[in-house]
């Protein structure tokens, strides 16, 4: 039999939350050697809702993932980890299988391998509210029976945004959708013995107002479970009656995709839609999430293109009461990550002059979810930084080179300097080494790697030490 936890109240949860603090270096692996990392692990733990739990992240058991093509996994952020694959395995048998409690118990123990990179990442670039892990700490632990189920079933859409693909829009494929594996009563079935148990819902696409199987899963909430949270992205262009008529009887959150205010951008941006349509349908969307005693949301694409509109659009959602949230885009030719260290400290010095702190709960939330962009963005200047710093080429000798690869192979007794002897007349007395390859060698390279060397041909040799040598 299941045994359920109520959820905390505020008190009991700031007592948690104080208690788990006060032992915060009991919940870091003691095996990350990683020091920077570390440290903001540490970071991102203390500011958790339950403070610095016993394991960095609930999602696989308070979560459940559908996926295109029928992969189920535990989060959307996590599609590698897969747990089963409809309908070759049903609903129960993923949601009490062994894959569920081995990822839960890899991540308990802070390993992130099984997948789970992109929180690593979010985490290590100090962006705390992208983290994918930390929306699973205000739900109930109800053992094996998930609280919150996401439905990535459908590509339909109606957009042709320069950032997305195929996969996520059938726009960008003549209309093909690629929803098979779902479009059975089978589906709808097998769910419905778990629709009581979930906190929350969320639907992605595709555009979720154009998918023919969503409705019916929205259906069979509002008749099994109608408090439970329906959240839904959208592009926000699509608003005809019958999207009206649900939206009235279930308790929605809807969250829209803008990534600028600026009319001939977003037109570029989000093929297909006009600005001024999207923020019309917005004030019904907001009058939906009000009666539902909640708040509309935008999420935003921070990209070369629109980085600069970013500001503008957090003083839209302040003054129009409306969370605001970025994603993380890595798609080649728009991601920030491609931009210079020197556009990246300009963008981080514009974001934080126009980042300003309000007085009510929604503007304190756009100011630190703007807080968080700007250090992915100094994160990244970093990273270009270092990336520069190691790519810079420093002088050496070759009685210096020479000495460092003798070290290494007196390790072995097996391999003889003499072997590689001729190299030292082929290295110059001066030249040039990137500074990655000299501290490489310097501090990492390995005896495996001499041998490896040695058991080359000459030409392979020389070849190699051409890639290594600025010479």
């Amino acid at each position: 039999m299941v045994k359920f936890c109520t959820a905390y109240g505020p008190i009991r949860q700031q007592v948690q939350r104080i208690a788990n603090n006060l032992h915060y270096k009991r919940h870091i692996a003691r095996d990350i050697n990683d020091s920077a990392f570390r440290e903001k692990l540490i970071d991102y733990n203390l500011q958790r809702t339950l403070g610095c739990d016993h394991t960095v992240c609930h999602v696989p058991l308070r979560s459940l993932y559908f996926g295109f093509g029928g992969i189920v996994t535990a989060c959307c952020f996590n599609r590698n980890f897969v747990l089963g694959k409809f309908p070759d395995n049903s609903i129960e048998e993923m949601i009490h299988g062994e894959k569920r409690k081995s990822l839960q118990k890899h991540l308990s123990c802070t390993d992130f391998s099984h997948g789970c990179q992109f929180c690593k990442n979010m985490i290590a670039s100090g962006n705390f509210m992208s983290v994918g892990a930390r929306l699973a700490d205000s739900f109930p632990d109800k053992g094996d029976l998930p609280s919150e189920m996401i439905f990535e079933l459908d590509n339909t859409c109606n957009l042709r945004c320069e950032m997305c693909s195929a996969k996520f829009s059938s726009a960008h494929d003549n209309g093909k959708r690629t929803t098979f594996p779902y479009d059975t009563e089978n589906f709808i079935e097998q769910l419905k013995p778990f629709i009581p148990y979930l906190i929350e819902t969320k639907f992605l696409g595709g555009e979720p107002f154009l998918s023919e199987i969503y409705p019916r899963i929205w259906n069979l909430i509002i008749e099994l479970n109608p408090k439970c949270k329906i959240r839904v992205q959208s592009n926000g262009t699509i608003l005809n009656e019958k999207v009206k008529s649900i939206l009235q009887r279930g308790n929605f959150q809807i969250g829209l995709s803008i990534d600028t205010l600026n009319p001939e951008r977003y037109e570029k941006i989000r093929n297909g839609a006009k600005i001024e349509k999207t923020l019309d349908n917005l004030d019904f969307f907001k009058h939906i999430c009000q009666k539902n005693n909640d708040h509309a949301s935008i999420s935003v694409c921070p990209m070369k293109e629109n980085r600069f509109d970013i500001p503008e659009l957090v003083d839209f959602c302040n003054k129009n009461g409306i969370y605001i949230y970025f994603n993380d885009v890595s798609t080649e030719g728009f991601s920030l990550e491609e931009l210079s260290a020197q556009e990246l400290e300009d963008l981080s010095m514009y974001y934080k002059k126009n980042n300003r702190k309000g007085h009510n709960y929604i503007s304190i939330h756009n100011y630190i979810s703007f807080s968080y962009l700007i250090k992915k963005v100094d994160y990244l200047k970093g990273q270009r930084e270092q990336k520069a710093y190691m790519n810079e080429t420093i002088p050496c000798t070759r009685d210096e080179f020479v000495g460092m690869i003798s070290t290494i192979i007196s390790e072995d007794e097996s391999i003889d300097i003499k072997e590689a002897k001729y190299l030292v007349d082929y290295i110059p007395e001066n030249f040039l080494i990137k500074r990655s390859e000299y501290l490489y060698i310097k501090n990492e390279m390995k005896i495996d790697s001499i041998r490896n060397f040695i058991s080359q041909s000459k030409e392979k040799q020389m070849e190699h030490l051409n890639k290594i040598l600025h010479i």
